[in-house]
């Protein structure tokens, strides 16, 4: 089930980030769900349990995706797109850029599905690795 975030999930986000090598402090987090451009979902398993984050954040006539991470045990099992789905739907048509490690192949391939297409190259953007910026203009 995915529904929008609230501030008591914000210590089982930072659990599913801090698997990453995302940086994002429980401040940060606490903040981000309190932002109102930002618009923040966690996909929860049948026990309830917060697997899965997504944060897009409404610029205007654009967006941007913040994050989206599973839960290292979930991972493969859809879940990463149902919730790049749901922060598409909420941009409501706007155009919506993104970050990515060049590495991430299957980040990327998982974005290209969604009519994401990289149009520049962030050097040095994560710690020394390049970032790939792609752009959903739809």
């Amino acid at each position: 089930m995915i529904r929008r975030a609230e501030p008591n999930d914000a210590r089982a986000i930072y659990e599913i980030l801090s698997k990453t090598d995302d940086s994002w402090t429980m401040g940060v987090i606490e903040s981000e769900l309190k932002t109102e451009s930002s618009r923040a979902f966690v996909y929860m398993d049948e026990e309830g349990a917060v697997q899965g984050f997504v944060d897009i954040k409404i610029l205007y006539d654009e967006a941007d995706l913040m994050h989206i991470a599973v839960s290292e045990e979930m991972r493969g099992k859809g879940i990463g797109a149902r919730l790049l789905a749901k922060a598409i739907e909420e941009a409501e048509g706007k155009a919506i850029a993104l970050e990515v490690r060049m590495g991430n192949f299957k980040a990327i391939s998982l974005y290209e599905k969604y009519d994401f297409k990289k149009e520049s190259v962030r050097k040095n953007y994560y710690h020394g690795e390049d970032a790939a910026i792609m752009w959903r203009r739809k």
